[in-house]
């Protein structure tokens, strides 16, 4: 879900409430809001009515806006934290993911505070400096190689001293990386295929909800999809088979009783287990008495009757590395040494996942 226009800016305004140090309680005018943030007067004084209203703002006609005293500094202890900016992809519209919620994690788990971060409309570096001020220590940036104007941001960001970190999933670093964290689309795809078949398993139907444009762009050559079937058949000694197919596919199948016998394990994103398990109790299937279940990144037992989720774990490695880059950069200050950290998933052991021959006839 795209977050509001005016979240963006009620996020800024809410960040300078605790930060404020009763000295200076005026915040910018609505013109200055606009100019930021590109957007509309309308959109900016829904975002102030709505902190006015909350008792976080005090309007004072022909003067100006300023914090009401009573909030300011939200509290001294959070004012003193440092607070990291997360920005994710083209840092336009947030789509939230299991990614950034690794993030997050490892942001606050080193004791610090995450702040969601927007790029200007505008694309003008020095108008995102100008927006974040002097509150932010560091930023953490998913996925900045799929967006084609991440340099300048980058380079801006490095002028004004501000350290960052690139995370990427399926962007290869560059040989000037020294700070990033990324992932092997190869190596994702042989876990996964790897603990299939160490469970017994070499006959798998991965369920997706993606569009037929997405859904190429995940299959093709040196995707974790493709390395998984490469690797799945190297270990089954080429007697395995995994297919792809959308939730309304999984549907007819079921309602046809064809095919789907012919798979023991299926295999989908955390987000989509939950329709994926009503869909199969509909159809009287039961994990993993019937066909067992594997999802990438952890999932809930309540989804699974109880059991406990055989799952890809990514979530760990990304939390991990993070907490080390902030001890690294800003708890000891250590910043000529590079930080460069390939993650390694693993499959983790669940109870949803039984070798074919424990599944009912």
């Amino acid at each position: 879900m795209v977050r509001p226009e005016y979240i963006k800016v009620r996020g800024y305004i809410h960040k300078l409430i605790a930060n404020s140090d009763e000295r200076d309680l005026r915040i910018p005018s609505e013109n200055e809001l606009c100019r930021m943030f590109s957007v509309s007067r309308i959109t900016v004084r829904a975002a102030i009515r709505q902190l006015v209203e909350e008792k976080f703002l005090i309007p004072q006609r022909g003067v100006g806006t300023f914090i009401n005293p009573e909030k300011a500094g939200g509290g001294n202890f959070l004012s003193q934290r440092k607070t990291i900016g997360l920005i994710s992809h083209d840092g336009r519209g947030i789509f939230i993911s299991e990614y950034e919620d690794a993030i997050y994690n490892g942001i606050h788990r080193s004791g610090m505070v995450c702040e969601m971060l927007y790029l200007p409309d505008s694309c003008s570096p020095e108008r995102m400096l100008e927006s974040m001020g002097k509150r932010i220590d560091a930023i953490i940036w998913l996925g900045p190689g799929s967006f084609h104007d991440s340099s300048q941001y980058l380079k801006a960001f490095s002028n004004n001293g501000i350290p960052v970190l690139k995370i990427e999933t399926d962007v290869p670093p560059l040989p000037d990386d020294d700070n990033i964290i990324f992932s092997s689309p190869q190596q994702r795809g042989e876990a996964l295929a790897e603990h299939i078949f160490s469970n017994g398993h070499k006959r798998m139907l991965f369920v997706h909800n993606f569009s037929p444009a997405h859904l190429s762009s995940i299959t093709g050559a040196g995707s974790p999809h493709h390395s998984c079937i490469v690797k799945l058949a190297e270990l089954s000694r080429k007697d395995s088979c995994v297919k792809c197919v959308s939730m309304e596919q999984l549907h007819e199948m079921l309602k046809s009783k064809k095919e789907i016998h012919d798979y023991t394990v299926i295999y989908s994103l955390a987000s989509l287990a939950p329709s994926v398990m009503r869909m199969l109790e509909s159809f009287h299937l039961c994990v993993p008495e019937d066909i067992s279940y594997v999802v990438y990144g952890n999932s809930d037992a309540w989804f699974f009757n109880g059991l406990i989720p055989n799952f890809i774990d990514y979530k760990y490695p990304i939390c991990r590395g993070v907490i080390e880059w902030l001890d690294m950069r800003l708890t000891h200050g250590l910043w000529r040494e590079s930080f460069i950290r390939q993650i390694q998933v693993r499959g983790v052991k669940g109870q949803t996942c039984i070798p074919k021959q424990n599944h009912h006839n």
